[in-house]
């Protein structure tokens, strides 16, 4: 996911240095592509927090194996 919001930031510069539409929509393409992986992500830490009711310690790891994905992209839209 890092990789794909990496390379949306990259596409963007280009898309907004040579005033590319087609790049640009490309690039909210891509922004759909990373909010779907988001929500597999999440889907995927309840579904482990249910069931096993992790103590502290793994809570706090996988709140911030969910919230990863905000960073990685806030930098994608970030200049």
């Amino acid at each position: 996911m890092s990789d794909l919001a990496t390379s949306l930031l990259d596409l963007s510069v280009d898309a907004l240095l040579s005033r590319d539409s087609t790049m640009a929509e490309a690039v909210i393409a891509g922004d759909k592509e990373l909010d779907a992986l988001e929500i597999e992500i999440e889907d995927q830490a309840i579904g482990l927090l249910a069931p096993q009711q992790p103590m502290a310690r793994d809570l706090r790891f996988i709140i911030a194996s969910t919230r990863s994905r905000t960073i990685s992209s806030a930098s994608a839209i970030m200049p």
